[in-house]
């Protein structure tokens, strides 16, 4: 998971429960502020004139208490002094025969009170009881016994147990009477989810993506320089030191790659010296046993040419031992040559080679041991030479081998020919015929993998080692050329070479 990601999932983490909190508080809030608003605004109500219309019917008194504060501020009792009621004068006498009538009320009791807007309180309902907790109104809730225990003194409330959904409070008055007491309940169930309003969740919020952000921010910054160098350590061919200051995770996994880079680069370098070590050491043998060898093919070759001349009856064994003594040269040369190509050496040694001069080395070397086998080796090249970029040592062996299993595979009486050509002025192809029995599609597809062997080269050399077109093919790759083969005119195996030249001179 990306670190953008892993923060955004976080930071819903984070506020989700803060704003479930939040949420939760806000409602506690508001219901504590409701409360006090019922309080202010019944004790104000009751010392305003309530109190009389109570005391005059208290078996019909209950009113509908609206939301909010009184616009005349609370009573007196309520206000910040906390002088208690009865230092303030006697309240208003009780309605009485000889008072003025009370002020007409309906059912639904007096209008509520206008308060300004966005205000949330709640609508009440309002029972009078006297200090035994009875009420003369039928329609009042009964209370239990335990609510006398809970009963508030003069001019303080308490919260009663209610019904769910609904929410008891009871106030004591500052008198005694029928009135003594006043019940009011509410619904306390809302048919939105009581979140709490965008004022109050803009601070935690912004807190939480903040802390979130500076506390991110420098373990990016360390991640993506660490990530920098993991990748110029990559590139580099010694030893490396990452940044690894601090103690925490970043720090360690640093040092993990610091450990893991040096760890393989000693590796490496043990394993480039044992390389070195075996391509000096095979370039060494190859050199002291190609010096013997070459001497034994050549007196093998005029030994062969001196008994079939004297007529001896055991020619065909000396032109065994000079098969098998050629066979072992080109070996040894492609033993060499396949070291150098993995080594990846034969990219240094780019010159001008005259493709003219390496097609008649590669044939005038074979032309003794196509003698040997009565096979006819010719070649044809342009009057003008053909010059390639290469490197000499790779492309005359890559050719020879081409050469070498024309031959070698051919049968007595046959013919290979070896043409070089001009395509165009800058790209040449070099072909290798032969009227040998071939090669059917299957070998053809799986010839050029190193250490496959045709049916007929297992029958004829069963100590081959399948390297000849294997390296052909690499050392092609190498230069840029193609090499195909298929089916020749003649029934037999056609390979082409072709690849760009030096533009011809005019």
């Amino acid at each position: 998971m990306k670190l953008r990601l892993r923060m955004a999932v976080t930071t819903l983490a984070v506020a989700l429960p803060l704003l479930v909190t939040l949420a939760w508080l806000n409602e506690r809030w508001h219901r504590r502020e409701s409360r006090d608003q019922v309080v202010v605004e019944l004790l104000t109500r009751m010392v305003q004139g309530e109190r009389a219309r109570c005391e005059a019917d208290p078996a019909h008194w209950s009113e509908q208490l609206g939301p909010g504060p009184h616009p005349m501020g609370p009573p007196p009792f309520m206000r910040g002094d906390h002088q208690r009621f009865e230092d303030r004068g006697p309240p208003p006498p009780p309605f009485d025969d000889h008072g003025p009538p009370p002020p007409p009320f309906d059912d639904h009791g007096p209008p509520p009170f206008e308060h300004g807007p966005g205000h949330q309180g709640p609508h009440a309902r309002l029972f009078a009881y006297d200090v035994q907790l009875h009420s003369q109104n039928a329609e009042a809730p009964v209370l239990p016994e335990s609510a006398r225990n809970a009963a508030p003194n003069d001019g303080s409330s308490a919260m009663l147990d209610a019904p769910s959904g609904r929410e008891r409070l009871l106030v004591k008055m500052p008198w005694s009477g029928p009135c003594a007491y006043v019940l009011a309940e509410h619904d306390t169930r809302r048919g939105e989810l009581p979140l709490p309003p965008p004022e109050m969740l803009l601070a935690p919020v912004f807190a939480v993506l903040l802390g979130l952000f500076i506390s991110m921010g420098p373990p990016v910054r360390r991640l993506r320089r660490l990530t920098r160098e993991v990748h110029d350590a990559a590139q580099a061919k010694g030893r490396v030191a990452l940044s690894s200051d601090g103690g925490d995770e970043i720090a360690e996994l640093a040092r993990a790659f610091s450990d893991a880079h040096n760890a393989l680069q000693t590796e490496k370098e043990l394993q480039e010296q044992r390389e070195v070590a075996l391509r000096n050491f095979l370039a060494n043998t190859t050199h002291d046993v190609m010096v013997p060898l070459t001497a034994l093919q050549g007196h093998l070759s005029q030994l062969l040419v001196q008994m079939r001349a004297a007529g001896a009856s055991k020619s065909d064994e000396v032109t065994a031992a000079a098969d098998e003594a050629h066979y072992i040269a080109s070996l040894v040369h492609n033993l060499n040559i396949a070291a150098k190509l993995e080594s990846g050496a034969p990219d240094l040694h780019r010159e001008p080679v005259d493709l003219n001069e390496l097609l008649t080395r590669a044939v005038g070397r074979h032309k003794t041991i196509a003698q040997q086998h009565e096979v006819t080796l010719e070649r044809a090249v342009p009057p003008a030479s053909v010059v390639a970029l290469g490197d000499v040592t790779l492309l005359e062996q890559a050719v020879s081998n081409v050469v070498a299993n024309a031959v070698h595979y051919n049968k007595a009486g046959g013919h290979v020919a070896a043409v070089l050509e001009r395509l165009s002025p800058e790209r040449f192809s070099l072909k290798v015929i032969d009227d040998g029995p071939g090669l059917d599609d299957a070998e053809r597809a799986r010839i050029l993998e190193r250490g496959f062997r045709s049916d007929a080269a297992r029958s004829r050399f069963p100590s081959g080692q399948g390297l000849g077109l294997s390296i052909t093919h690499e050392v092609a790759d190498r230069h840029g050329w193609t090499l195909e083969l298929r089916r020749s005119e003649f029934g037999g195996l056609e390979v082409e070479l072709q690849g760009p030249c030096e533009p011809a001179k005019q």
